[in-house]
């Protein structure tokens, strides 16, 4: 039987045990950058951080990873990884983008997809009928899209940033990007905005379920041609044996998720499907 003293013992054990476990806990520290719905500010989204997120915690916390993330501005974030030292790696970037190669590692398998779309009005003249083929095919289009931004096709992205004259574009920079590109169409000021798919998605998904009917006027008008490279994107580590490490349970663990449909819960929560 037993008394008050030993069961007081055992639970002093058991506590002692309990801290020394978390104090022990493995952490992953990771830079990233605002992306919604990838990456969110969480007071912004009703608690919500972003699929890419939830996903990457998903995997590392299973193993008993305490892992944390900070915001930087995507330049700055990239920057700080190729430096090396203040954190274990990345989210979420392409093999196009500017990482030194020579100290990173990608897991064999992509947390998140980059595709865009081109959105316009129901009503619009383009609506059924327009296609995109080629920049010849913008040249008569009024375009609205973000300053700086890449898209999944080169072209694209050139013609957003760099446009030829005599065209109209219209890239905007700043805050509330979407919103104000989605105003621009619903003003009729633009013809099409290019934009992230599930950007796009989740913006008029919060937006339709908030009761504004007017951004049911929006819908896809076509997709925007995916080079190779551009889409797939990865979390990224160091080069080194605790990078390989992460690598292979990340490769792992986003197999074992996808398996057992957690994705498809985690992306439900943005209003999205797993892309896969």
């Amino acid at each position: 039987m037993f008394t008050r003293k030993r069961c007081f013992f055992i639970f002093f054990i058991l506590l002692t045990l309990l801290i020394a476990g978390n104090v022990c806990a493995q952490k992953l520290n990771m830079v990233t950058t605002e992306f919604c719905p990838y990456v969110c500010i969480s007071d912004k989204e009703d608690g919500h951080e972003g699929f890419v997120l939830d996903i990457f915690r998903a995997i590392f916390e299973k193993h008993g990873y305490a892992v944390s993330f900070e915001i930087q501005p995507w330049t700055r974030t990239l920057k700080i990884f190729n430096k090396k030292g203040q954190f274990d790696g990345l989210l979420a970037a392409t093999k196009l983008h500017p990482i030194n190669k020579d100290i990173a590692v990608f897991p064999e398998t992509e947390i998140c997809r980059y595709t865009h779309k081109f959105y316009g009005l129901k009503d619009s003249r383009l609506a059924g009928v327009w296609k995109y083929e080629g920049i010849e095919s913008l040249k008569e289009i009024s375009l609205g899209g973000i300053k700086g931004w890449s898209y999944c096709s080169l072209e694209v992205t050139r013609y957003v940033n760099d446009p030829p004259p005599g065209v109209r574009v219209s890239a905007m920079y700043g805050e509330n990007l979407v919103r104000r590109n989605m105003k621009m169409l619903l003003k009729k000021h633009t013809d099409l905005y290019v934009e992230n798919e599930f950007m796009a998605r989740h913006f008029l998904h919060k937006e339709k379920k908030a009761g504004n009917t007017l951004m049911g006027k929006i819908i896809p008008i076509d997709k925007v041609p995916v080079d190779e490279g551009t889409a797939n994107s990865y979390p990224v580590f160091y080069k080194d044996k605790n990078g390989e490490k992460y690598a292979d349970m990340f490769t792992r663990g986003i197999k074992e998720l996808r398996a057992k449909g957690e994705i498809d819960t985690i992306m439900a929560k943005y209003g999205l499907k797993d892309w896969k």
